[in-house]
């Protein structure tokens, strides 16, 4: 399971070798270990393949590394910058099960790619957090509508712990960013998702991935609205202005 844009590895415990196939078929049920591999791998490469396609093939720059059994099957999963890897816990729900927390660590190197050298610091990091949300919940609605305001509707949402949300009725001005990151990406998703629904997924997706090319280290929530409308400026002639 390897092409140029994505390898499932194994680098991180619990030591589970990707599975691997003479024929090219790849059939498991949730309960195998090669389920979180192909499912993994599947996503990945179809949005990676999806984002060639609007016209952004030069992000991540890189292959992307996945272990979908890592972290000594912790309950979390991240991507490092540095080493351009995933990490997939098993706590839980198996993280590679969820589609959407499959595509929001990838959207990940999808930002690193794009502002490389860009720290995630207050703000910004909630931010990225937002923008990842969204790449999971648009790829997810390109496959079924159901549960649309949930985020990690299958990893969360249940006794292990309560998802994300992107539906939001919070006032931005009164808010504050200075503690958990993931306090507020509720607002920002759901101003990326109303944008995809009064627009169109090609549309709105390609906007948000230009304007991920000029974020900076210290990017506000009202920063990257002005980026958005300004990419759409560069791409349509601000066509989706409203």
């Amino acid at each position: 399971l390897e092409n140029n844009d994505i390898k499932i590895d194994d680098f991180s415990m619990p030591n589970v070798a990707p599975v691997t196939s003479t024929t090219g078929t790849f059939n498991y049920t949730r309960g195998q270990d090669g389920f979180e591999d192909v499912n993994a791998f599947f996503h990945m490469s179809e949005f990676k393949t999806y984002i060639d396609s609007l016209g952004f093939s030069a992000i991540p720059g890189a292959q992307v590394s996945v272990d979908v059994h890592a972290l000594s099957n912790a309950d979390q999963s991240y991507y490092t910058p540095s080493e351009q890897k995933i990490y997939m816990g098993e706590g839980g729900v198996d993280d590679a099960e969820d589609a959407d927390v499959v595509i929001h660590e990838f959207g990940h190197s999808l930002v690193s790619g794009a502002a490389a050298n860009t720290n995630r610091i207050s703000e910004r990091a909630g931010m990225e957090e937002a923008i990842c949300d969204y790449f999971a919940i648009t790829w997810s609605l390109h496959f079924s509508g159901n549960q649309r305001g949930r985020v990690f509707n299958w990893d969360g949402h249940n006794a292990f712990w309560n998802g994300r949300s992107a539906v939001s009725t919070k006032d931005y001005q009164t808010l504050s960013f200075n503690s958990n990151i993931y306090a507020h990406t509720d607002l920002m998703a759901s101003c990326l998702l109303e944008i995809r629904d009064n627009t169109n997924r090609q549309v709105a997706d390609r906007v948000i991935l230009e304007a991920l090319f000029t974020l900076q280290n210290n990017s506000t929530y009202a920063d990257f609205a002005r980026m958005v409308i300004n990419a759409d400026d560069v791409l349509y002639s601000g066509a989706n202005f409203q």
